[in-house]
């Protein structure tokens, strides 16, 4: 019996590039809310995001925060996430739990 590897998730920035990319997909991309997301942080200038779940959400927020310079603190129940607790960027936060015991939890203040 043989174990299959799990690469870890890329959880990097997408570049706006590539969000358009993924919006003008044809064969009906499941994506396009992520180039109205990134506007919409972009546009109120966000200073912090909070997300549940790690995902292609939380590449094009920390795209729009780069910008903004705001902070993103994603909570995620998924074990295979663990791997993101020890990221460097100080601006993406990454906290593994339930999400309702993460908030209550927190002692950051949004």
């Amino acid at each position: 019996m043989s174990t299959k590897h799990v690469q870890p998730f890329n959880c990097g920035p997408y570049t706006v590039a590539g969000l358009f990319f993924l919006f003008h997909r044809k064969g009906g991309s499941i994506n396009k809310h992520l180039l109205i997301i990134y506007s919409i942080v972009v546009v109120l200038n966000a200073q912090r995001v909070q997300e549940i779940d790690v995902g292609s959400t939380t590449r094009a927020l920390r795209s729009a925060l780069k910008i903004t310079g705001g902070c993103l603190f994603s909570f995620a129940i998924d074990p295979r996430f663990k791997h993101l607790l020890d990221q460097p960027d100080p601006k993406f936060k990454v906290v593994l739990g339930r999400s309702d015991e993460c908030f209550k939890n927190s002692n950051d203040t949004f």
